[in-house]
């Protein structure tokens, strides 16, 4: 299943045995004529905070669906040290340290890069690939697509935090995971998707 984040909301593509009874918002777009059009009609109607759409092959909608975005990469990290978690507060709202991809750099190395310069750590220890989140924005009159490549990251010991004030990071502090509840709950659906299984 694919998932996209429309600021606090959501447009899934996926299969047509997926059960979407969990989420008390879902609205279940059946017989698709074209997901340009599902997408016009979501984009429309405001009201609806959960859209699923199921197809045959997900694979090929969601193709077609990139393709009517700019699409950007990005990545960065869930880093833990002991029981807790390095969490930034931006621009009025928890996030997780992440950044644009730089041309020709690796992705791996576009997030070890940004979770340093945005909180002033030394480079953590690279773990494995957590998840890929997308969420969509405007910027210079173009609608991007933007794909968080999120990682797990470890550092041994508790360094101290630097926020990037000039990327309008206010705050970069450890969380312990009995706090992490409080946190998640001002936080953007992609990041709480990061920490699913935490």
């Amino acid at each position: 299943m694919y998932k996209i984040y429309f600021l606090n909301r959501l447009f899934a593509i996926c299969t047509p045995d997926y059960d979407s009874t969990a989420d008390p918002e879902a609205v279940v777009y059946h017989n698709a004529p074209s997901i340009s059009e599902v997408l016009d009609e979501f984009l429309r109607n405001e009201r609806i905070v959960s859209l699923y759409v199921p197809v045959a092959d997900p694979e090929a909608v969601w193709n077609e669906f990139r393709s009517l975005f700019t699409e950007v990469n990005a990545a960065g990290g869930l880093i833990r040290h002991d029981d807790s978690y390095l969490m930034i507060f931006r621009l009025g709202v928890w996030d997780l340290p992440k950044g644009k991809q730089e041309p020709g750099e690796p992705v791996t190395e576009t997030a070890l890069r940004e979770v340093q310069e945005e909180c002033g750590v030394p480079c953590p220890e690279l773990g494995s690939l957590r998840c890929i989140t997308h969420h969509t924005y405007h910027r210079d009159g173009c609608f991007c697509l933007k794909h968080t490549y999120w990682y797990d990251m470890t550092l041994s010991e508790e360094a101290a935090l630097k926020p990037q004030t000039e990327e309008d990071i206010s705050r970069a502090v450890w969380v312990s995971r009995e706090n992490l509840p409080d946190k998640l709950l001002d936080t953007y659906p992609s990041v709480r998707e990061v920490f699913q299984g935490i």
